[in-house]
């Protein structure tokens, strides 16, 4: 799992979380095709057994990215959200 940090005015913050895993889907993916799930998730499937996946933290919360994460509790409930999202893929 990667997380991606993004420096303003200072602060370091979490912007992205990208992932790649041995899996197979649940449903119908189409391979070596980008798609988009729930709440902006990237979601790819090579074919032969690799996913990739990733999204931005602050619009799993709240739909944009016009705020950032301000604490713990909004980082876990981001990362939270991005599982739940691709749990129903795979």
């Amino acid at each position: 799992m990667s997380f991606f940090f993004r420096t303003t005015k200072g602060r370091h913050m979490v912007d992205t979380l990208k992932v790649r895993f041995p899996g197979t889907p649940h449903v119908s993916v189409p391979a070596h095709r980008r798609m988009l799930l729930a709440d902006g998730v990237r979601f790819h499937y090579d074919g032969f057994g690799t996913i990739r996946a990733e999204a931005e933290l602050p619009k799993l919360l709240w739909g944009h990215n016009g705020r950032v994460l301000a604490n713990q509790t909004e980082l876990d409930a981001s990362v939270a959200r991005f599982r739940s999202i691709l749990s129903q893929q795979v």
